[in-house]
């Protein structure tokens, strides 16, 4: 999984885009803002996609497609939330544990993001494309993730509590740690426009 989740912001502003909520320019700025510039990966011939465009030119040319929504996928091994397959696309989307369903006039395709890394300074996102199942992934009620979500800060929370010593860890999670407890950090840019306050709180 990459360091921030690609698919999460993608799909978020993609959709305030298609609702007219955001400008193409803002949904493209908020999906690189924290993993650098997106292109598009390698690609099968029948998807209308062109390797190596970039995120922008991307999303221009699925309009002309008949793109309609974006859908997050969140899988694990064992819980393929909003997977639909097949199995190229869900054997990617589970090793990365992330990806994008977009819906086209031809169907669903499905987009899997990897960090793309050239040269030494290079860093961004490449997305591959891959062939979809046309079908609906079940939705996961807001309730229910606010559910899941106290539930698994319990279980962590009761995890850091059985620790006797985290420099052990490494020192990534003592700055993983020390900046969860800084009050002073920056404030998240938070989701993008058109989203209940539930999900904004969430």
């Amino acid at each position: 999984m990459l360091r921030e989740l690609s698919s999460a912001q993608l799909v978020a502003w993609g959709n305030a885009w298609l609702a007219g909520r955001a400008g193409l320019d803002d949904a493209v700025s908020a999906a690189e803002r924290d993993t650098g510039p997106h292109v598009i990966g390698a690609v099968e011939d029948d998807l209308p996609f062109e390797a190596g465009a970039p995120l922008r030119s991307a999303l221009a040319r699925l309009r002309s497609h008949g793109l309609a929504s974006f859908q997050l996928c969140l899988p694990v091994p064992g819980d393929p939330l909003g997977l639909v397959g097949g199995t190229e696309l869900n054997k990617a989307a589970v090793d990365a544990r992330e990806a994008v369903l977009v819906r086209l006039d031809l169907g669903k395709t499905g987009l899997v993001p990897h960090e793309d890394r050239r040269g030494s300074s290079y860093v961004g996102v490449a997305w591959t494309p891959y062939p979809a199942a046309d079908a609906e992934p079940e939705p996961v009620p807001l309730p229910d993730a606010e559910h899941r979500l106290q539930a698994a800060m319990r279980e962590s929370a009761a995890l850091f509590g059985q620790v006797d010593d985290i420099s052990s860890w490494g020192p990534e999670v003592t700055r993983a740690l020390a900046a969860l407890r800084d009050a002073d950090r920056a404030p998240t840019p938070g989701l993008a426009p058109g989203h209940p306050q539930r999900a904004h709180r969430l």
